[in-house]
């Protein structure tokens, strides 16, 4: 069963950010098509809310660290905070959409964009993996980042700001699953294990903290007990099942673009045998 407690997953506080985030992605969605408003100023509206945020996660992840009589001699950066999941990495690719020329790589970045930016936060939104409080700032910016965020994937497709054909889509793919990969070595390199602490005479008295990240949840599931995601049947079968989501999910959004790829493609065929 799923937790249900009011700051959890599914819980009081969930929904109520849920219907606040439904309210703010359909009225901005309503605004921006009435208004027309251009693709360049949704980008740089998203690139100030993703300083906000990122500035918000800083002030949050920042931990002090003491000496032996208590006193605060330093601060130091929880890893958990690093911009390496597939929302958070977006900040990136926003900064290089925004200095990118017109080209092939700008396309091929906004193309990425419209599925991973919009299905990668539904999916937060939906998952919630922070604890909810109202008092706290970090839930605040969880959740309107990647309403934002969702607003903003949706409308690179709205807005035509790149034509998103077959060869974006397998582009899409190949570069997620390269992502979903990289994601397994960053989560090797960063984490802590847990060691055994040993007294003098060799006996383990116990074990030191270990630090453990998950970017991609490409070695541990968002959420505990969830049905296919989850290792029941071992890592394998995790890492095939996640995957195959998320390709499912991206070639879902992408079919009216497949299907009318392929009618252009069917047409200019026809063309060609005529001409």
């Amino acid at each position: 069963m799923f937790l249900a407690a009011a700051n959890k997953f599914l819980g009081t506080n969930h929904f109520i950010f849920l219907g606040i985030c439904i309210i703010i992605i359909v009225t901005s969605l309503i605004l921006l098509k009435k208004y027309k408003v251009s693709f360049n100023t949704v980008l740089n509206i998203m690139l100030g809310v993703a300083i906000i945020s990122e500035l918000i996660k800083i002030s949050e992840y920042i931990v002090p660290y003491t000496d032996e009589v208590g006193k605060v001699i330093g601060v130091y950066f929880n890893k958990q905070g690093l911009p390496f999941h597939l929302c958070s990495i977006q900040i990136i690719f926003l900064f290089l959409v925004k200095i990118s020329k017109e080209g092939s790589f700008k396309n091929k970045l906004l193309a990425f964009q419209y599925p991973t930016a919009f299905l990668g936060a539904l999916l937060a939104l939906l998952l919630a993996t922070i604890t909810i409080e109202f008092d706290r700032p970090l839930a605040w910016q969880y959740f309107l980042y990647h309403a934002c965020l969702l607003v903003y994937g949706l409308y690179i497709p709205i807005s035509k700001v790149v034509k998103i054909d077959t060869k974006m889509f397998i582009n899409t793919c190949v570069c997620l699953i390269g992502l979903f990969i990289v994601s397994i070595y960053i989560n090797g390199l960063i984490a802590v294990p847990s060691q055994d602490v040993i007294n003098s005479a060799g006996d383990v008295i116990g074990q030191t903290e270990g630090m453990h990240v998950w970017f991609f949840y490409s070695t541990k599931p968002p959420i505990e007990n969830l049905p296919i995601l989850n290792l029941d049947n071992g890592w394998f079968v995790y890492i095939l099942s996640i995957l195959a989501i998320g390709i499912i999910s991206v070639t879902l959004v992408h079919i009216p673009f497949l299907i009318k790829d392929y009618k252009e493609y069917k047409q200019s065929k026809k063309e060609k045998s005529l001409s």
